[in-house]
């Protein structure tokens, strides 16, 4: 019975297209790519679905870790904290525009942010400055100015130029200097 039923449905539908095939060709083809165009957006969908499942999966599973990680902070022994020198800010200063002068690095902005964390057995003093020079100015001042004190850090450094073919850099640092919590200078 199945199979009388399944012949006479392929019978009809094949007589059914043939017509359209036909009367309207246009309008087969266009069904045809409307139809590949679903199957394929539906494909996309479930794969970016799937994508999506997974990504969720592991950012719980990094959320749950970051959360059993102890942020506590950074211990510094006695002789570490004495190594540190007391703060100065006006010698920081001093410094800084000393290397600048000596390297020849034309500064245009700097700012200054001191941060006193009470949880750190430290002081941190951050400076940010914008220049433009090129990158062997650049380089030599970042050079120099970080070995004038072991507390001194580099933390950032942005570039950026106007072309592919100009030499001057637009250039944003960001350095830290770390002093002993005990003394205000």
């Amino acid at each position: 019975m199945f199979f009388v039923m399944a012949a006479h449905l392929f019978r009809f539908s094949q007589f059914h297209i043939r017509r359209l095939l036909r009367t309207r060709p246009r309008f087969v083809v266009f069904f045809c790519i409307a139809a590949l165009v679903f199957v394929f957006a539906l494909i996309v969908a479930i794969q970016q679905w799937h994508a999506l499942q997974v990504a969720e999966s592991d950012l719980a599973l990094v959320l749950t870790a970051s959360k059993n990680i102890k942020r506590d902070p950074p211990a510094l022994s006695k002789s570490h904290q004495e190594a540190l020198p007391e703060f100065d800010s006006s010698f920081l200063v001093e410094s800084l525009h000393q290397v600048a002068d000596e390297t020849k690095l034309p500064v245009d902005e700097i700012s200054y942010s001191l941060e006193e964390n009470t949880t750190f057995p430290y002081i941190r003093y951050r400076v940010t400055l914008s220049a433009t020079a090129s990158y062997s100015l650049i380089k030599k001042f970042v050079q120099r100015f970080g070995l004038d004190g072991a507390n001194m850090s580099l933390d950032s450094i942005s570039c950026s130029r106007a072309g592919i073919a100009s030499v001057v850099l637009n250039c944003d640092l960001g350095f830290s200097a770390f002093y002993r919590k005990s003394v205000h200078g």
